[in-house]
């Protein structure tokens, strides 16, 4: 055995050591009265105490003074603390650390803090910073990489799901939402979850698009007395996880011509509205609802493969500007049994 103990003549000496826990390290402070140079230490391995041997790879090290931890060069106090450590560090995945600086010059100012920290989130996902189907950062890791407390995140991050930017999942966290899957806002109808706390994401394919005649009241009020009006019926089949509809969106082609000539693949999963919005600089403000139970029609129970007469509800929407001007008109096909809907 090593006689550069601190002075120990015997084992029965190092026996009788006061020992100071430090597992699985430990340090050893030689008996009162020994003989060892000034503020000297050693690291002992746990078994020393048992056995009363200690291990030849074990080597000295000094302290700048008692209250100083061991030198860098020392070895690691405790793997169980180096790990408790670890789960304080923040994620090693730095997007998460600097979209708030990158896009907060994006967004537009605005009084309400949550809906600054949505416009910002939604900046950074239409511009690619988190990729579809990637994991959103936690709400307690957002509070901590933004200036903003943790409620303000709640409410944004909830504005997020209700307007189909991400998606819960149950014990998973929040995710981005496909482009090709989301169907966003301007809402004119949401599909509630059973529990009622949440909307429903939807996602729509186009499944048929026909130029319609009709001399029906609705098709009055949607073209006037234009005796050549164009009336283009865009169908849909719009899903909320697992329930399916049916929506038929009429629009004058003459006068919004985009319905009419855009290839499908390009309106899959677009609002409607949106569109309008953005290319022709039309909002409906004006949304008039009616709604009533009866059978399907034969060409909706069929697209989504029900049986012949199945009850549902059927929902009538009418859109105009803020000056009365018709903007489109939407018939929702809705079977018996599914979801509520907001309107």
């Amino acid at each position: 055995m090593s006689r550069q103990s601190g002075g120990c003549k015997s084992d029965r000496c190092f026996r009788n050591t006061r020992w100071y826990k430090f597992a699985p390290w430990q340090i050893r402070q030689p008996p009162i009265g020994s003989v060892r140079r000034p503020k000297e230490r050693w690291l002992v391995h746990k078994s020393s105490h048992l056995t009363g041997r200690m291990p030849n790879d074990v080597a000295p090290f000094t302290f700048l003074s008692p209250e100083d931890g061991p030198s860098p060069s020392a070895p690691s106090a405790s793997p169980a603390r180096d790990r408790k450590l670890a789960r304080r560090r923040k994620p090693d995945d730095m997007t998460t650390d600097n979209f708030f600086q990158l896009y907060q010059s994006t967004a537009a100012d605005n009084p309400l803090k949550h809906e600054y920290l949505k416009a910002v989130i939604i900046a950074a996902i239409e511009d690619g910073h988190w990729r579809d189907g990637d994991k959103l950062p936690t709400e307690q890791e957002l509070a901590a990489i933004t200036p903003f407390s943790l409620g303000t995140v709640q409410k944004a991050v909830g504005s997020l799901v209700s307007e189909g930017y991400v998606q819960r999942k149950r014990g998973r966290g929040t995710f981005i939402i496909p482009r090709e899957k989301r169907l966003g806002e301007p809402w004119i109808f949401q599909i509630l979850s059973a529990d009622g706390d949440r909307f429903i994401p939807m996602t729509s394919s186009v499944s048929r698009r026909v130029e319609v005649e009709s001399d029906a009241a609705w098709a009055r009020w949607l073209c006037g007395d234009i005796e050549d009006r164009r009336i283009v019926r865009l169908d849909r089949i719009i899903t909320a996880e697992d329930y399916r509809f049916v929506s038929f969106f009429y629009v004058d082609a003459s006068r919004f011509p985009h319905f009419n000539d855009a290839p499908f693949d390009t309106l899959r999963s677009e609002n409607f509205v949106k569109l309008i919005k953005e290319i022709y600089q039309v909002s409906p403000s004006r949304i008039m609802h009616t709604v009533r139970t009866a059978p399907l029609p034969r060409s909706v129970a069929d697209a989504l493969n029900l049986p012949q007469k199945t009850y549902g509800s059927h929902i009538e929407i009418m859109g105009s500007s803020a000056a009365g001007e018709p903007v489109f008109y939407q018939q929702l096909y809705l079977p018996a049994g599914g979801p509520r809907i907001y309107l």
